[in-house]
């Protein structure tokens, strides 16, 4: 498909807006980092200290417009993909679209059963009869959306599409690698984790990590950071928990075994502890001494300073990463630092 002047101008202005505001740049640019905003007494303040001062907001203005963006050019992709297609079969936009949208949908009455018994609750007070062929309506429409996009999919697959449209990169931050870690010291790609024993999400990302740390034992490093969060009360004592583990040099089993569990209470904790194999005593007298608690919040300050405020929270070498939804996207971020 050849890209029409119109959508060569849209893209040449997207890409031309967004590096007038550093998106996508690793770095500040020189010339942000030398512009000057402001004088005070004659002392210059730069676009690039206002930028720091602003720290995790920039960012998520500049994921926001990606996000406009990208939706604006996708949805300006499909259009001119039919157009040419309608101009290729000899006829016009609106018999083409209509064309690829089915006419009806066949649905499996296993499959009306089975909505119907999940969306009984908000179904109000329609009779049993109106509210199957509500359900099936839903479904038959929802079908024939997923058919139509699909044929749209096909036709991109066939056409000539080039994108230039790229995402703002996280910026960087100072955060320190010590901790509770797994890989070697010297590894190229470092990930911290901000992690609270009592967040579900937290429970799945370490289920990732772990396969994803012995996948590459010598090349990543994962480094562990306490976040208990407020709302979880039995957190900060399951993370003083861990350091005592760690000093004992039992902190990855103990940290797996806290994840495994729901009862993060002190008798449960110190039941794990033996069944982890470490010194009851001496991890009882670390459970009740400050040390344990200093070290908690040590990292929570750390993250405070980061303006971190949910878990998990991820940084790999220096860069947040947010909107995770897979281990297969984790992945993908990691092997692409192992690229760089």
């Amino acid at each position: 498909m050849k890209i029409r002047i119109c959508q060569f101008l849209f893209l040449f202005l997207s890409l031309l807006y967004s590096s007038t505001f550093g998106y996508g740049q690793s770095e500040p640019t020189a010339q942000g980092a030398k512009r000057i905003l402001a004088f005070v007494n004659g002392k210059p303040l730069t676009e690039q200290q206002v930028d720091e001062s602003i720290g995790q907001e920039i960012y998520r203005v500049q994921q926001q417009l990606y996000l406009l963006r990208k939706q604006a050019l996708n949805n300006l992709i499909n259009r001119s993909v039919l157009e040419d297609e309608a101009r290729a079969r000899g006829t016009d936009l609106s018999s083409l679209t209509k064309g690829l949208l089915p006419a009806n949908a066949e649905i499996a009455q296993s499959r009306i059963d089975l909505a119907y018994a999940e969306y009984l609750p908000v179904l109000g007070s329609m009779g049993e009869f109106e509210a199957r062929a509500r359900v099936r309506l839903d479904l038959e429409s929802f079908e024939r959306i997923a058919e139509f996009k699909k044929a749209i999919g096909d036709l991109r697959d066939r056409a000539r599409v080039e994108t230039f449209l790229s995402e703002p990169l996280p910026p960087l931050v100072r955060v320190r690698a010590d901790g509770p870690a797994l890989g070697l010291a010297g590894a190229r790609v470092t990930l911290v984790v901000f992690a609270d024993f009592q967040c579900p999400y937290c429970r799945q990302t370490a289920v990732w990590l772990r396969d994803i740390a012995n996948e590459h034992p010598t090349m990543l490093r994962i480094v562990f950071k306490h976040l208990p969060l407020s709302m979880h009360p039995e957190a900060f004592l399951a993370a003083q928990a861990s350091d005592c583990a760690h000093r004992q040099g039992k902190f990855w089993e103990y940290h797996d075994r806290l994840f495994a569990e729901t009862d993060l209470s002190r008798g449960a904790l110190l039941k794990y502890a033996g069944e982890t194999g470490l010194a009851t005593d001496p991890f009882q007298g670390c459970l009740d001494h400050e040390s344990s608690r200093e070290v908690v919040q040590k990292d929570m300050q750390e993250a405070r300073a980061l303006k971190i405020q949910g878990t998990p929270t991820l940084i790999l070498n220096g860069r947040l990463l947010a909107g995770l939804r897979s281990k297969e996207e984790l992945k993908a971020a990691i092997n692409g630092e192992f690229q760089k």
